[in-house]
């Protein structure tokens, strides 16, 4: 079980967001705690007038609810009652057995998960803390585990096909949700348990979910008012949806947040970024200038190279997305630039040419940045060997 806690402003964002799919029928609260009537009574204004009441009791106070996920691993496949059990467990280890708060079950991913809604405020006007003996609450994880017989969430990190396996089921699919809530969905999950220190590296990681974020260009007017927009991208990676401002997203992971990210993550990163640095070094002095070989050496370690490309299919940066670790990190940042640029040098020009025979046999795949098929490859080289022979 992965949980991720989020501590918003106030309860409203983060009740709407479990409303909004309550009504569109990709959920349903199925738990009232320290309310007066069960969840199937209560009434949308009956939330929030118990949650507003302590909600207003410290409107000085900036963090005022927790907004809680719990992801279950695919295998357990947990009941109604199992999510509550759990969810109770929970809450009384995190100290808020006394609080209102509400379950909600989540049906929009493949992958079943719950999400919690409660004050931090309590009756007194007191602020309950979150951080608070950490190592005591990741032990109580792991018992809460065992006592209900899931899936490991260590287990799950140390295994790459687990980790990629989990991966999978929270990859929205335009159509099938709602954008704004979809997208919100995943990003719930990858920001907080990705690292990452920039914003070419969460890109490389949400490109695996289907999703990029975008901050606009240099000078115009997202970038001057420090905006950031997500959209939807299809298994080729091309935009499929409309842009949804971070702001109308439940949590908003704005720059704002993603920046803190970025700072605490270049702190963790360097101490792990050794076994992926060797890991992307043996691939490649193996695989030569043999850009396919090399990125199928990196996925069975569950390790996925994402290229960047400019619009004239030049390579201007690598970013290595390692599941198995949950972190990515960019070629220059793996090891001594030098040394990495002679490594990557005939990776990057074999790509490169590979790329451009497929944008001159078809501009429409001139947006992609994963490489083409070997297939389609071949199929050009042919095409040219015989107009070659034809001249002469």
């Amino acid at each position: 079980m992965v949980i991720h806690i989020d501590r918003p402003v106030g309860f409203r964002g983060a009740l709407r967001y479990n409303e909004r799919k309550v009504e569109a029928g990709l959920a349903r609260c199925i738990y009232a705690g320290n309310f007066i009537l069960d969840a199937d009574r209560l009434s949308f204004g009956d939330k929030v007038d118990r949650l507003g009441h302590l909600d207003r009791l410290r409107p000085d106070y900036r963090n005022r609810a927790i907004h809680v996920s719990l992801a279950f691993h695919p295998s357990d496949r947990p009941d109604r009652e199992k999510m509550i059990q759990v969810a109770r467990d929970y809450i009384r280890e995190l100290g808020f057995a006394s609080q209102p708060w509400l379950l909600y079950e989540h049906r929009d991913t493949r992958a079943p998960h719950a999400h919690i809604v409660a004050s931090r405020v309590t009756a007194e006007g007191e602020i309950l803390s979150t951080y608070t003996e950490f190592n005591r609450l990741r032990t109580n994880l792991r018992e809460l585990e065992i006592d209900h017989s899931l899936v490991p969430s260590e287990r799950r990190s140390r295994n790459p096909q687990l980790a990629l396996a989990s991966a999978k089921p929270v990859r929205p699919v335009h159509g099938e949700a709602l954008t704004r809530d979809a997208i919100g969905s995943t990003l719930a999950y990858v920001l907080p348990n990705y690292r990452y220190s920039n914003l070419t590296e969460l890109n490389a990681i949400l490109r695996q979910y289907g999703i990029w974020a975008d901050n606009g260009k240099p000078g115009g007017a997202l970038a001057a008012a420090r905006g950031l927009s997500y959209q939807m991208l299809d298994p080729e990676g091309r935009p499929v949806s409309k842009r949804v401002g971070a702001g109308a997203i439940g949590f908003n992971p704005g720059l704002d947040y993603l920046e803190g990210r970025f700072r605490d993550n270049a702190r963790m990163l360097p101490e792990g970024l050794g076994p992926l640095s060797s890991r992307v070094q043996l691939a490649g002095l193996r695989a030569g200038d043999d850009w396919h070989g090399f990125a199928a050496a990196l996925r069975t370690a569950g390790i996925e190279p994402v290229p960047f490309m400019n619009k004239q299919g030049q390579v201007y940066d690598i970013v290595f997305v390692d599941h198995s670790r949950k972190m990515a990190a960019s070629a220059d940042r793996l090891g001594n630039p030098a040394s990495l640029r002679q490594l990557y040098t005939p990776l990057v020009k074999g790509l490169e040419h590979q790329y451009r025979l497929v944008q001159d046999m078809n501009s429409a795949r001139q947006r992609l940045l994963i490489p083409p098929s070997d297939e389609d490859v071949r199929t050009l080289h042919l095409r040219q060997e015989r107009q070659h022979r034809i001249s002469r």
